[in-house]
């Protein structure tokens, strides 16, 4: 019985370990890839050093990272021209 308790445990937590291996509160996003083919791009800030950066992931409302600019841009080429108009990131 516990055998089975064991392993029912087990093959729920690895189940659910990729929803949960989402970047973490607080990372920066300049550790995760930026060339994602999702076709949105964000201009992000950092909050604590106010540095600006284009990015293919989604900001998160918590963490040190805010959403800057439009919602989001089509192209990285369209977030890194607007990127020089924002005054929070100039």
């Amino acid at each position: 019985m516990k055998l089975k308790l064991a392993l029912a445990g087990l093959i729920a937590s690895t189940s659910a370990f990729p929803a949960l291996a989402q970047m973490a509160p607080g990372a920066s996003p300049r550790s995760q890839s930026t060339t994602g083919s999702a076709g949105s791009w964000y201009i992000v800030q950092d909050t604590s050093t106010e540095k600006c950066e284009v990015t293919s992931l989604k900001p998160r409302t918590i963490g040190k990272t805010k959403a800057v600019g439009k919602s989001s841009y089509r192209s990285r080429t369209e977030a890194e021209n607007d990127l020089g108009k924002i005054p929070e990131c100039l």
